[in-house]
């Protein structure tokens, strides 16, 4: 429902006489536009002529100039200012709810709501708006107020808040332009400390200093060197204690690392991408160089003490073969294979929730503890279910028992044993493997070092290949590294026993490894920048990054050869020649030792040739110009079959002389240096 103070006329509720004089129309023409909404609808509804304005104005009070409709809405108002003091929201000044509740009490009284009827009725909700310490202000000199001045509760109350809002801007009046603020105090400190410090150092730098502008003054807190806090290399090595302890002795912020204010003051929107808290990134307590030597005992919120803390901690590439093998596991409802892993990093065994629930073993008991994952971070308690399982090898001749916790994953996808050499390797010693499937599925069953060490017959045959099999009670494993990719994919994954999507994010355990090198970029960025060298690539010994190209040269990595791009020499022939285009393709090419000069010489013979003719920039060169300029564009097709080496092999013991050879002609001049025997 829509509220609409009427604007058209003084008083709503006045009688409108027949005869209107003509000001009355203009008001009718012009008020009409400052009704919005459905109002505006309403009155332009009505053509502006004299007999309309009081119907117009009488359709309005009929909508809208309700009496009832109006009191309920000012007292609606009030409740807001109930509701917002109710909530701890932002609240306004005293002057500034002084005046909103004038307002409303001002506006109910207009429609005869006065303070005999409803006062007390409204004394509540007046007093509920109020803050608590202007509440007891007003019960201590409340009886003094009412036998003073013989009014009504209401009455005293606002009052009271009146004398307040007066005696507030007297203060505010008399401190203003006398005492500055606390901020402004600060500021000026802040400013007459670095106007002194810079002019203690301009006094000691030379006058060829004094032209050079520093991006930044910042100190670091740490080793005191110039570069900012948040980028030191040694702060990163540092345990977290001894940060602390450098940071509050400097008096810095343990947010932001900056002076002048602490850490509940900071207003910076710094939050770390690990734990989500309010820190950089290397203050982070779960960041290994952040723990101390002696290890503190975690006690979560349910004062649970920890029973186990598993850990498994494995990375590898696809070049890498994992303990896996396919097993027979027996449930009460029915049997079937499964994959398995073994994996010592693992202080308990697991097996799919799913796999238990379907195969209907019978639950034994509950445990509650954290995990312990990569990096040194830590989950939330987790209560996990054990069930007795029984597994057993592919040919019958091994059946054993175990206590496994249940759990919805255990790991990321890890491909069965691929076909290769070693495979064939294995079969001339009569070793089958059982996870050879191609489209192997999840991991359903870990075994951890509690069962691991039963199962490890201590047969081994190390293969030419550099692979390892193992022999267990279940079955042959295979594991180590091959010597060649897999898979075409550079992939890789980490495998993280019990790692929980809901307790910690797999982006954190990246950020933890990477941590480390986006510091000593920024770092080795920073350190270059003082030197005035602009540290822009970093090299990469990923096989994809294989050449890298600088606007037409290319570098080869894998041959250490430099090409030419004749891409982007690419000309169209029917295109205008003009001096413009010459000069726009010479320019493309980037040649600085100079290896083409022999091919590029000849388009700038021409470019010559057009300053001699006077050609303009867009017009077409003359006919003889064009054709050798064409006759050159066919010729750069071969600039593909040039390699020129990066790097000049000389042996250790040669005679070798240099030789230079210089010539000249009317149009241009050259140099040549050649190694000579």
């Amino acid at each position: 429902m829509e509220v609409v103070i009427l604007a058209m006329c003084d008083n709503p509720y006045k009688v409108i006489s027949p005869r209107l004089p003509e000001i009355e129309l203009y008001k009718f023409g012009v008020q009409s536009t400052k009704i919005k909404s459905e109002a505006r609808e309403l009155i332009e509804s009505f053509p502006i002529t004299d007999e309309n304005y009081p119907l117009a104005i009488e359709s309005l009070t009929e909508r809208y100039g309700r009496k009832e409709l109006l009191i309920d809405f000012y007292v609606r108002e009030l409740l807001k200012l109930v509701l917002n003091n109710a909530t701890k929201k932002k609240q306004d000044s005293l002057s500034g709810l002084y005046n909103k509740l004038s307002t409303q009490l001002r506006a109910l009284s207009s429609l005869g709501v006065t303070t005999d009827q409803c006062g007390i009725i409204l004394y509540p909700l007046v007093e509920s708006s109020l803050p608590i310490h202007i509440l007891r202000s007003f019960e201590r000199q409340r009886k003094n107020i009412e036998s003073e001045q013989n009014i009504s509760a209401l009455d005293a109350i606002v009052s009271f808040l009146k004398n307040e809002v007066q005696s507030e801007e007297k203060i505010k009046l008399s401190r203003s332009d006398i005492i500055p603020s606390e901020r402004e105090c600060k500021h000026l400190a802040e400013s007459q400390r670095s106007q002194h410090l810079a002019q203690s150092q301009r006094s000691f730098l030379p006058s060829a200093n004094e032209l050079f502008i520093q991006d930044s003054n910042e100190m670091c807190v740490f080793c005191l060197k110039n570069h900012a806090s948040r980028v030191c290399k040694r702060a990163f090595f540092m345990p977290l204690e001894e940060k602390i302890a450098i940071i509050k002795k400097k008096g810095s912020c343990r947010v932001c690392l900056a002076k002048g204010h602490i850490a509940c003051q900071c207003r910076s929107q710094i939050t770390c991408q690990l734990c989500s808290k309010k820190h950089l990134k290397f203050m982070c307590p779960n960041i290994g160089c952040n723990k101390s030597d002696s290890p503190k005992q975690d006690v979560n919120e349910k004062n649970i003490n920890e029973k186990t803390v598993d850990s498994l901690h494995s990375r590898a590439t696809n070049e890498v073969v994992l303990q896996t093998l396919v097993v027979n596991v027996h449930g009460v409802k029915r049997e079937r294979k499964a994959r398995a892993i073994i994996d010592t990093g693992s202080q308990k065994s697991y097996i799919l929730r799913s796999t238990a629930e379907e195969l209907g073993f019978n639950l034994q008991r509950e445990e509650e503890f954290c995990h312990s994952l990569f990096g040194g971070t830590k989950t939330r308690m987790y209560k996990h279910k054990c069930y007795k399982i029984y597994l057993s090898s592919l040919d019958g001749n091994y059946t054993c028992k175990l206590d496994a916790l249940g759990h919805d994953v255990i790991c990321n996808d890890i491909s069965s044993v691929k076909n290769g050499s070693w495979i064939q390797e294995l079969r001339t010693k009569k070793i089958f493997l059982t996870d050879i499937q191609e489209n192997a599925g999840p991991i359903e069953v870990l075994l951890g070092a509690d069962v691991a060490g039963k199962l490890i017959t201590g047969r081994r045959e190390e293969l030419e290949t550099g692979l390892l099999a193992l022999e267990t009670k279940l079955g042959w494993t295979l594991m180590g590294k091959v010597p060649q990719y897999i898979d075409k994919k550079d992939a890789s994954m980490n495998i993280v026993t019990m790692l929980s999507q809901a307790d910690v994010p797999v982006s954190s355990l990246c950020d933890l490894e990477l941590l480390e090198l986006e510091i000593f970029v920024e770092s080795a960025t920073n350190v270059m920048k003082e030197g005035m060298f602009d540290l822009r690539g970093w090299e990469s010994s990923a096989i994809s990054a294989s050449s890298e190209s600088t606007r037409s040269l290319i570098w080869d990595k894998n041959l250490d050869t430099l090409e030419i791009d004749s891409e982007s020499l690419e000309f169209d022939e029917r295109e205008k020649i003009t001096k413009r285009k010459i000069l726009s393709l010479v320019s493309r090419v980037f040649d600085p030792i100079g290896f083409l000069a022999p091919v590029m010489i000849q388009p700038k013979i021409l470019l010559q040739a057009t300053w001699k003719t006077k050609e303009s920039w867009d017009d077409e060169v003359n006919n003889e110009i064009k054709k050798q300029f064409l006759k050159w564009i066919k010729q750069l097709k071969y600039f593909k079959n040039i390699k020129i080496p990066r790097w000049l092999a000389v042996m250790k013991e040669s005679n070798l002389s240099i030789h230079t050879f210089v010539d000249a002609s009317k149009t241009a001049y050259a140099a040549c240096i050649f190694f000579k025997k």
